[in-house]
């Protein structure tokens, strides 16, 4: 298992910084504090990052307290890569215009970082001596559920917290948007959709940014 890259985990930080800053000055200038929603939903999406560097450790076998940790990652994961999807704010004109368009994108570049360095942690930990196969499709089923709950999230309004807060009517929504006629092809299509990004941009990550993950021949 690699140790965490302390260079990477700052970088991280200092870009999360330069996000929160851009949301409180604009808040500032325009007394307006509608974006600051923007900071919450970083802040969800550095938990998935945060358990895989302190959470994860490497066991030979499950145990109750790894499948809890798993689970937790899972059920947070998808805020990252969900911060791609706050552009359906964007509304801005004039002069503010050229800042939203940082912010929003310095927002989005945060998640998609977190996702993939958390992912990768993961890989790290858990898919270090499986085959080749076996990580192929661990990631993918990964990257589904991923997808999944950002549809989950954008689209039905739901938030990790649900799955505590309010189990029954997740678990309704969810079998309505997988069960139902009328539902299903929307559901297929967001989740399609954002399943072939962050399958493509693990493959960029593995071959251009990870060169320790690409499989040798």
């Amino acid at each position: 298992m690699e140790p965490i890259n302390k260079k990477h985990q700052k970088a991280l930080y200092f870009l999360s910084a330069f996000a929160v800053s851009l949301s409180v000055g604009r808040a500032v200038y325009t007394d307006h504090f509608s974006f600051l929603f923007l900071i919450w939903n970083l802040f969800l999406a550095w938990i998935p990052y945060w358990i895989s560097v302190y959470g994860f450790k490497p066991a030979e076998k499950l145990n109750i307290k790894t499948l809890l940790v798993l689970s937790g990652w899972i059920a947070f994961l998808p805020n990252a890569p969900y911060l791609l999807t706050d552009f359906v704010h964007f509304n801005s004109a004039g002069k503010m215009k050229w800042l939203d368009i940082v912010l929003f994108s310095t927002y989005a570049t945060a998640g998609f970082l977190l996702f993939h360095r958390s992912l990768g942690r993961f890989r790290d930990v858990y898919l270090k001596n499986f085959s080749v196969r076996m990580k192929h499709a661990c990631t993918f089923l990964i990257l589904g559920i991923s997808s999944y709950g950002i549809y989950v999230g954008r689209v039905m309004r739901y938030n990790s917290w649900d799955v505590i807060t309010d189990p029954f009517g997740l678990t309704r929504s969810i079998f309505r948007s997988i069960f139902h006629a009328g539902h299903l092809q929307h559901t297929l299509y967001i989740t399609s959709l954002f399943m072939a990004f962050l399958y493509i941009s693990v493959i960029v990550f593995d071959h251009l940014l990870n060169p320790a993950h690409e499989e040798k021949n």
